[in-house]
């Protein structure tokens, strides 16, 4: 509480000190995608102070925002982990794995035919 005093004002204010530790709200889910499209994975966080979100794969971070997304590549392939921190010494974890399927185009030679008569 903080008492504030000029001549002809007298204000009394209310801090609200309150801390609440991070909940994910959005969890990352599973997916599959063909190589050289669009991979997106969503993550989101309450809590007080307001949590701040850090994507990671293989142990480097590779976001803070609360979306991940990329155009995929095979080497893309693995397990993507979000968490949710705010300072108050918990961490909400959640983690997706993402498979690239290779894009496959086949392509066969047509045999020349010739009929004779």
């Amino acid at each position: 509480m903080i008492i504030a005093s000029h001549k002809k004002i007298n204000k009394l204010f209310f801090f609200n000190f309150i801390t609440v530790p991070p909940t994910l709200t959005t969890q990352p889910t599973d997916k599959a995608v063909i190589e050289s499209t669009v991979a997106t994975f969503h993550c989101n966080a309450t809590g007080r102070p307001v949590p701040k979100i850090t994507w990671t794969k293989d142990g480097k971070t590779v976001s803070t925002e609360s979306t991940l997304s990329f155009v995929a590549d095979r080497n893309h392939s693995g397990e993507y982990w979000c968490s949710a921190d705010n300072g108050l010494n918990t961490t909400a974890n959640a983690s997706a794995y993402l498979d690239v399927l290779c894009k496959c185009e086949f392509f066969m030679d047509t045999p020349k035919v010739t009929v004779s008569r």
